[in-house]
């Protein structure tokens, strides 16, 4: 069941996709310091620390960050499944400036330290499937 604050974050991201001028993007020679935007942004829209890998979002727009495996007292991972989907950002370029999406709720992160280019890969800029919401 949606409840009524997940139809308007929909709602702002359907509007957020329809009126921008965004297109699907790449970054372009990463640095530590545009690896740490990212890994900041994406902390702030999860309220969790990340970890992203060196070339993150280097090959394509979409960045899908899963929930860690619970894990035991010993340190094991625990048994069971985590039923969450995983969270999904697209990085955009906009008006010359690298932004990063959060798909689900539409809330968008400016990189004032990395660098893209356009992405040519078009699927990436198919509109939320059931899953990212």
């Amino acid at each position: 069941m949606v409840t009524r604050t997940q139809w308007v974050s929909l709602g702002l991201a359907a509007v957020w996709a329809m009126t921008s001028t965004a297109a699907p993007a790449a970054i372009m020679d990463p640095t530590p310091a545009g690896r740490a935007d990212i890994e900041q942004a994406v902390a702030a829209a999860l309220g969790a620390e990340v970890l992203i890998a060196d070339d993150a979002l280097t090959t394509s727009s979409l960045l899908t960050i899963e929930r860690r495996m619970p894990r035991t007292m010993e340190g094991r991972v625990a048994t069971g499944r985590v039923l969450e989907p995983p969270e999904v950002f697209q990085l955009v370029l906009e008006d010359d400036r690298c932004v990063l999406v959060h798909r689900r709720t539409g809330d968008t992160y400016p990189l004032k330290n990395a660098r893209c280019h356009p992405s040519p890969a078009k699927a990436e800029n198919a509109p939320l499937s059931d899953q990212d919401r």
